[in-house]
């Protein structure tokens, strides 16, 4: 588990990068595209962070931090991984080191928006302090 400088990232962008696709898929109403979070992460405007099992990677999370009117929070972007193993495996130490890198940085919150399978991991760390849900009438 780790962060990737922006000078290696090119060495696992072709396996995270169909994870963030989805990801970003999965909240069509995030106005980014695939390509432009390659370029914010080559600026540093974005981190990327991998989790691997053994020498295997098996998710992602592209994180922003972000202060806006004196609140500083860190936003996920996106994430993803391997279906079968990256929620199993992966999802609690990801969700781990995001809370770590947040503390780090001194942030007031975590903030994102994804499939409601991440509250498994968020909710078990009991500082849950809000939800937004974005309900489709069809």
């Amino acid at each position: 588990m780790g962060l990737i400088l922006p000078e290696h990232i090119a060495k696992v962008w072709p396996t995270v990068a169909v994870w963030i696709r989805r990801g970003l898929a999965a909240c069509p109403y995030v106005p980014i595209s695939l390509a432009a979070t390659r370029a914010r992460l080559a600026r540093r405007r974005y981190a990327l962070l991998v989790a691997a099992v053994g020498e295997e990677l098996v998710a992602a999370a592209v994180l922003e931090h972000v202060e806006l009117r004196g609140t500083r929070y860190l936003t996920i972007i996106a994430a993803g991984g391997e279906r079968a193993r990256s929620l199993e495996l992966a999802g609690p130490p990801l969700w781990q080191a995001i809370e770590r890198i947040a503390k780090g940085l001194g942030v007031d919150s975590i903030r994102l928006r994804g499939r409601p399978g991440w509250l498994r991991w968020i909710r078990s760390s009991g500082r849950l302090r809000e939800v937004t849900v974005d309900y489709v009438v069809r």
